[in-house]
């Protein structure tokens, strides 16, 4: 094999190997996103099945756990964004 046969070979190996590198890299990412997502839904479930069925009264822990934002319209309407 000529040092340009084995140059051509090598960097094609190695454009390859780089390119499996990147997707391996996406994959952990996705995978330990999953992960977190799994554990937030996990305790979500579980505070969901301890709170009170009717709430006669402000909660903070529960307005911090199901409420994502708040957004008070020029009309005075009241828009909740929920979490998951």
């Amino acid at each position: 094999m000529s040092q340009m046969e084995y140059k051509k070979k090598y960097e094609s190996l190695e454009q390859n190997f780089n390119e499996k590198r990147t997707t391996l890299e996406t994959m952990q990412t996705e995978k330990l996103d999953i992960e977190d997502r799994k554990t937030e839904m996990t305790i979500f479930i579980e505070k969901f099945k301890t709170s009170p069925k009717v709430i006669t009264e402000w909660d903070q822990m529960l307005w911090s756990l199901f409420v994502s934002k708040a957004t008070v319209g020029q009309d005075g309407r009241v828009l909740i964004e929920f979490k998951y």
